[in-house]
């Protein structure tokens, strides 16, 4: 039997040895590279598909109406919206019957201007199972209406995989490219707008320069509680109101990023003539059209660099 005080010993020193072990072999991890995602689109396009797409209409679709922005695309650093506008719904579109959405659709699909291929982007669906029961049942509304425009628009007898009409961008990946996140709340995209607009007098070279104070507004702050959907009748479930103000969200001097976008007067009325949550919609959708359209059909490495390096893309 080994005596109390060198049984003691023993421990104390095996102790000090694992402890000493410990710290010599405790080198610093390196940290992990980002998870990145590849997943941009559902279902994948096939390249051979992708090569025969020469204009994209960018779709979103809410409880209350449904917004889409064409783009024309040109292989010289330009794209050309020719068609943007709004379809309101009647009210109380979540009390309808089944039969009466399908009638809704059609009415959409028959609105649409024709497109080599359409976009939207996909629900989360964390949100749509934790959530509170109104904004519950404004998702699933949204969802059976996504599922019927997908229907409505595929062509008949035709493959949803190898041709698919209508694909579903990641979803917020429309957000966190165009910085629209303050932690997990969108803000509006009326800033955004506002610099495509005021960028059509610009030459090329001033467009994609580094800085936009050429035709920015300096230091002025498009992320005010008064701009920002503080009212939840007009909200989208999948941009709800942010609690708190970024108050140092300016745009005087962010660099496009994105492919020019060249706008038909008409399409700028139409923007024009419409307020609130319809604005916003419309907004959205150019936003959906530009990212499919820089990130799949026509690579802009800009657009893609900032995808696969914005840390809002670390999720």
């Amino acid at each position: 039997m080994i005596p109390l005080i060198k049984q003691t010993s023993r421990l104390n020193f095996e102790h000090s040895l694992k402890y000493c072990t410990t710290v010599n072999t405790n080198t610093k991890k390196s940290p992990k590279p980002p998870r990145v995602s590849t997943k941009i689109t559902t279902p994948k396009l096939p390249k051979e598909y992708i090569e025969t797409v020469r204009n994209v209409t960018g779709i979103h679709v809410g409880t209350s109406g449904v917004s889409w922005a064409l783009l024309n695309l040109s292989h010289e650093n330009k794209h050309y919206l020719v068609d943007w506008n709004h379809h309101a719904f009647p009210p109380n579109t979540q009390k309808l019957h089944i039969y009466e959405l399908c009638k809704l659709i059609f009415e959409v699909q028959n609105t649409l201007p024709e497109s080599d291929i359409y976009v939207t982007e996909s629900l989360n669906p964390v949100i749509r199972t934790n959530t509170n029961p109104v904004q519950h049942g404004a998702l699933e509304l949204i969802a059976q209406l996504q599922s019927m425009l997908c229907v409505a628009l595929s062509q008949p007898g035709s493959n949803l995989i190898d041709t698919p009409k209508l694909v579903f961008l990641k979803n917020r990946l429309t957000a966190k490219i165009f910085n629209l996140l303050i932690k997990s709340e969108c803000i509006t995209s009326r800033h955004i707008i506002e610099n495509i607009v005021q960028s059509q007098t610009l030459s090329d070279s001033e467009f994609y320069a580094d800085s936009n104070e050429s035709y920015a507004v300096k230091n002025e702050i498009y992320a005010q509680k008064d701009e920002i959907y503080a009212d939840q009748s007009r909200v989208s479930p999948e941009r709800s109101p942010p609690s708190i103000v970024n108050e140092g969200l300016s745009v005087g001097k962010q660099r496009n990023f994105h492919t020019r976008i060249i706008i038909e007067p008409e399409c700028i009325g139409n923007y024009d003539r419409n307020r609130g949550y319809s604005q916003e919609s419309m907004a959205i959708s150019l936003l959906y059209a530009i990212c499919l359209s820089d990130l799949i059909i026509s690579p802009n490495p800009s657009l893609l660099e900032r995808l696969y390096t914005s840390p809002a893309d670390q999720s």
